[in-house]
């Protein structure tokens, strides 16, 4: 009997000490998650982009169009022709940048509050044919102007009223990495470059990703940090290792 108390006290003990017991078993540091649901932002859930603006606000690129989160509601910003939003980035201007099909522009705020999609083809410089851009692969924000990068041509804008350029791409240039105003990008074939004006120049040592793949460059003041699939590499002035 004595027994039988015993461990009918260790059980109510246990009993009482679980509920406090449970928190220890988060893993400390673990991030905090939450899950939206195409029931929750009211569109398909295919999402190309993402991105958040200077006030913290999230914004998705949707096939639908630019999906905004405020915290509390989640609105929807069509683009013409009801071209998904490929791409976003937020300019140093603090406006969100968007590129889609055929398009690009920015999103601009009325006094209400309210988005709306503003174009910048005319803007660029893009008259007739020249504005059928196709897919606007990347949108990248530099301290000077916005690049979009469309399947023939890069594009740029700037945030004054200064000189829109365009310079025509060949078909093996792949992703565009900016670190400062500065963009390099990886030519299947070639190797890493630096785009300058129009210009690819192979970088010291750049050749390494002729046929690797770069997914990620990370500036580390005086030297990138490159992202491949096979492993990371240290870029400087001597070389690629």
């Amino acid at each position: 009997m004595r027994l039988t108390k015993t461990l009918l006290t260790c059980l109510l003990a246990l009993a009482c000490l679980a509920p406090a017991m449970a928190p220890a078993e988060t893993i400390p540091g673990e991030p905090m998650l939450r899950h939206f649901s195409a029931e929750d932002t009211k569109a398909t859930p295919t999402h190309l982009a993402l991105t958040t603006g200077v006030n913290g606000e999230l914004f998705v690129g949707n096939v639908e169009g630019v999906l905004r989160h405020d915290g509390v509601d989640w609105l929807i910003t069509p683009l013409p022709g009801r071209s998904p939003a490929r791409s976003l980035a937020i300019g140093t201007d603090g406006q969100v940048y968007v590129g889609g099909y055929d398009t690009f522009g920015r999103l601009v705020r009325n006094a209400d509050g309210e988005l709306s999609f503003e174009e910048l083809l005319t803007r660029a410089g893009l008259r007739d044919q020249q504005r059928f851009v196709g897919i606007v692969w990347e949108t990248i924000a530099t301290t000077t102007g916005v690049y979009f990068r469309a399947e023939q041509a890069m594009h740029f804008v700037p945030y004054g009223p200064g000189e829109a350029k365009r310079w025509p791409l060949d078909e093996n240039v792949r992703s565009f990495f900016p670190v400062g105003d500065a963009l390099y990008a990886r030519i299947d074939g070639r190797g890493l470059c630096r785009f300058e004006d129009g210009k690819f120049t192979l970088v010291p040592g750049g050749e390494m990703f002729a046929k690797r793949m770069l997914v990620g460059l990370i500036d580390r003041g005086g030297w990138h940090l490159l992202v491949s699939r096979d492993g990371f590499y240290r870029a400087d002035a001597t070389g690629i290792a």
